[in-house]
């Protein structure tokens, strides 16, 4: 089956249509009236901080200290999902392989716990270490305001919108 043609006649036929239908009217109005252009970018531009809702996700929780205490429940756990997953799942799953792995490796990580409760504190101390990515993600997280460029050039915007509605709205015309 052809992409193009699952697009254009698919379920997703009005939703694609609604948005050529938007990209055309955003580009004819940048193209016809650059200062309602603009206002209406300034009135619908909305900055959402979510720091606050991430900071309480990005804190550090010690669940070692949970497993590593119940470390032979963690082991029969492991066990069972490993052997339901594999009795249940693997058989629905295109990619057996994959899951073969992970369930070995659950599997493996459960009968060590069952096994050896110290040998699986020292692989579970070893292997939990903590990688600080805030000075690597802090120079991505400043905001970039691409307004201020897209107003300057709302002419040039508003043909390149108009331009790829048209394109878009041939190709998916004669794709069929």
């Amino acid at each position: 089956m052809q992409t193009f043609h699952l697009l254009a006649y698919s379920e997703w036929h009005w939703g694609i249509w609604t948005l050529l239908c938007i990209l055309a009217a955003a580009g004819l109005l940048a193209v016809l009236s650059p200062r309602w252009f603009a206002y209406l970018v300034k009135r619908s531009n909305t900055w959402v901080d979510s720091d606050g809702f991430f900071r309480q996700l990005d804190r550090r929780v010690e669940v070692d200290r949970c497993v590593l205490h119940y470390c032979r429940w963690f082991g029969v756990v492991c066990v069972a999902a490993a052997v339901l997953l594999g009795l249940v799942v693997l058989p629905l799953m295109s990619m057996q392989w994959v899951a073969w792995l992970l369930l070995g490796l659950v599997g493996a990580s459960g009968l060590v716990a069952l096994a050896s409760p110290p040998l699986f504190a020292r692989l579970a101390s070893f292997s939990s270490m903590w990688i600080d990515s805030d000075r690597f993600f802090k120079r991505l997280d400043r905001r970039v305001d691409v307004d201020n460029c897209v107003i300057r050039h709302s002419r040039l915007f508003g043909a390149v919108c108009v331009v790829v509605a048209v394109i878009l709205t041939i190709f998916l015309h004669y794709a069929a």
